[in-house]
């Protein structure tokens, strides 16, 4: 395999959470291409698991898609924040969770084709509730509980609501 060679790139869209790079690359055969990358900060997925053994889900409107989808907690990872302080800030802001013991699922590319954006997966062990939610003005999010990981499939790739491709991977890292 041999990576394309960019030849020149220019940057069409500079905005806080949307950078799109249009890019002239060489193929392997010699060819040109356009290509564009959308770049991303990192993002963190939190799978919370409660005292009880029973997981939080939330069901959130996605503009992006122009629907209402089922998924885990998640969020983008602040300038200057690790992965895990993250996880830690957004599993608090969208549910009013605290997790005792928060367990490193792995990373994966988001969308290796189109954007450099990774996914960080956690697993929120032993969650309390203490707060309420702090949700930003355009989140619109409603939690709630099933029994434990074979209902959360069910809800999945079953339920009323379509599942969020990162929710399904961090799903699969359980």
């Amino acid at each position: 395999m041999k990576p394309f060679s960019v030849l020149h790139s220019e940057i069409l869209v500079d905005e806080p959470y949307c950078s799109i790079e249009k890019q002239c690359v060489e193929l392997p055969d010699g060819s040109e291409k356009d290509w564009f990358i959308r770049h991303s900060g990192p993002a963190v997925v939190i799978v919370p698991q409660l005292k009880s053994g029973a997981i939080y889900l939330q069901k959130t409107y996605k503009h992006g898609c122009g629907k209402i989808i089922l998924e885990f907690p998640a969020g983008l990872v602040d300038a200057g924040e690790t992965p895990l302080s993250a996880a830690i800030r957004e599993l608090r802001e969208e549910t009013g969770l605290v997790a005792e013991e928060m367990i490193s699922l792995g990373k994966c590319v988001a969308d290796a084709t189109g954007s450099d954006m990774m996914y960080y997966f956690f697993l929120a062990k032993n969650c309390e509730q203490v707060s309420d939610p702090e949700l930003d003005d355009a989140e619109q999010i409603e939690s709630f509980v099933v029994d434990n990981f074979d209902a959360v499939r069910d809800e999945f790739l079953h339920g009323k609501y379509e599942a969020s491709a990162s929710s399904l991977a961090a799903l699969g890292m359980i």
